[in-house]
Order: structure tokens, then C-alpha cells, then sequence
């Protein structure tokens, strides 16, 4: 026990000379009182984000969204009219059939 008070003693000893100055802000910054502190103490937080677990959860719902994504309900299939050539929903819509 006397170890450490002669440490404690000796670390007093040299730093008597030095003072303190901004306590209150550090004070406001580690125990933040009101909401807008402790919403700026969480987001100035160090996160860690874990790479392979979010990859093969965002890969899976892309995945799964090219899955059960809505597939066409018309197929795009070509159609000649007058040497040109058109959709055959295009023709259909706009009645160029009867033009060749």
C-alpha cells in the first residue's frame, strides 16, 4: 500500500504545476444531459460494420427481389410491317398492321 501512495504522491508532485482549464466542457461531452448531447455523444460513437454478414444479407434480398420481381407480361417479339421492323405490342397498339 505504500507503493502506491508514494506513486500518488510523486505524480501530485509533478503535476501541481498544471491546470484544468476546459472541465466543464469535457464534463458535458462524457455525461451528456439533454437529448441533442446524447444524440451528438451516440453518433460520434467509433461503429464497426461487419463486412461479410451485410454483404450475404444484401446479396441474398437482391437475389430474392430478381426473384419475386415482376416479370414482363408481354414478350417483345418482332414483327416486319413495310420492310421495317417493329414490337409486335407497337403494332398492335397503333394499328400498322393493315399498312403492308
Amino acid at each position: 500500500m505504500k507503493e502506491r501512495e508514494e506513486v500518488k504522491r510523486c505524480i501530485d508532485e509533478q503535476l501541481e504545476h498544471i491546470q484544468f482549464t476546459k472541465q466543464k466542457e469535457v464534463l458535458k461531452r462524457t455525461h451528456p444531459k439533454t437529448a441533442r448531447e446524447k444524440w451528438v455523444a451516440w453518433m460520434n460513437q467509433e461503429m464497426t460494420v461487419p463486412v461479410v454478414p451485410v454483404t450475404s444479407v444484401a446479396a441474398l434480398l437482391l437475389v430474392i427481389n430478381m426473384m419475386v420481381g415482376d416479370s414482363p407480361t408481354q414478350t417483345n417479339q418482332l414483327v416486319e410491317v413495310g420492310g421495317n421492323v417493329y414490337y409486335k405490342h407497337v403494332v398492335e397498339g397503333r394499328g400498322l398492321e393493315g399498312e403492308s
